[in-house]
This record gives structure tokens, sequence and C-alpha cells, in this order.
């Protein structure tokens, strides 16, 4: 439903994002289209596109080791957000 998704929002004004999918799932057409269209609004991106993963993989950090290094990334991208 276009209301629900990311893709038709506005992001003029947002804080700064942080995306992140794998080359191979569905949504990573996606995840690129939501980089740019908050780009565009002027808004700073940080994104990380992984390769062998599935998606919400960082839910297993404790069982997957690229999950454990996701989680760690973006811990740092909230604490550099919140200084």
């Amino acid at each position: 439903d276009p209301i629900l998704s990311p893709l038709y929002a506005d992001y003029t004004g947002f804080p700064p994002l942080r995306v992140v999918w794998d080359a191979d799932e569905c949504l990573s057409v996606d995840g690129r289209r939501l980089v740019e269209l908050a780009k565009k609004a002027g808004v700073s991106v940080e994104s990380k596109e992984w390769s062998g993963t599935f998606h919400t993989f960082e839910m297993l950090a404790s069982l997957v080791p690229e999950a454990k290094t996701e989680v760690k990334d973006t811990l740092e991208f909230v604490g550099r957000m919140t200084e």
C-alpha cells in the first residue's frame, strides 16, 4: 500500500538514517531506492549492503558473526547521532 511504504515518504527534515540490506534479498532494490530518496531530500544517510545474509539477520547477533558486526556498527551510528 503506497500510504505505508517508505518509498513514498517525504524525507524532508529527517534525521540521519542508517539503511541495511542484503544484496540478494527481494527488498534490496527498495533499500537502494530509499537511500537515494532520502539523500535527494538532504538527509545524511549511512548505508550498508551485505551479501550472503538474510532479511533481519541482525536478530541473530549471538549466532551469526556478520550480525554481531552489524549490530556493533549500528550501535556506533546511534552513538554518533546522540553525542
